[in-house]
């Protein structure tokens, strides 16, 4: 149904927004949010903390900035989602001998954490990829090029 009201010489479609890709995205993206949490909760971690744990799983230690990089985003950000997982114990800090510089690292418990978590994740990623099929190479691909070209 389109709702049409002409404003002047302006015909407005005032149901268009409804057809915006960027609310589409962030719809699906809340949606995958939640599923996500739902399925990873049992691990203590959010969806939102994940690539974060799971980029110092992967690396070992790496400065705030490295991980911005790593994640596609900035320090600031970072450096507020790495809080509650310090807090938690689950990351703490160390200089890995260079006093100039501060290294995240997962402790003991952040890698029995990820652990955990990581076969959550698995599992809920393998239900949304059977969802999305093999039309998933070209959607990721679409979304990484949709990315670039919006920054």
């Amino acid at each position: 149904m389109h709702i049409h009201v002409m404003d002047g010489d302006a015909n407005l479609d005032l149901t268009a927004p409804m057809g915006c890709v960027g609310f589409r995205v962030r719809r699906t993206s809340r949606a995958l949010t939640s599923f996500f949490n739902d399925r990873i909760r049992e691990s203590g971690l959010r969806i939102t903390q994940w690539p974060l744990v799971a980029a110092l799983r992967h690396a070992g230690a790496l400065t705030v900035s490295e991980l911005a990089e790593q994640l596609g985003t900035d320090q600031s950000t970072i450096s507020r989602s790495i809080q509650p997982l310090v807090r938690d114990g689950l990351v703490d800090f160390t200089d890995e001998g260079d006093a100039r510089k501060r290294f995240a690292r997962l402790t003991p418990q952040g890698t029995a954490t990820y652990n955990v978590a990581y076969d959550l994740w698995r599992r809920a990623q393998d239900d949304v990829l059977k969802t999305l099929g093999p039309a998933w190479e070209g959607i990721e691909s679409k979304l990484a090029e949709l990315e670039a070209s919006v920054r």
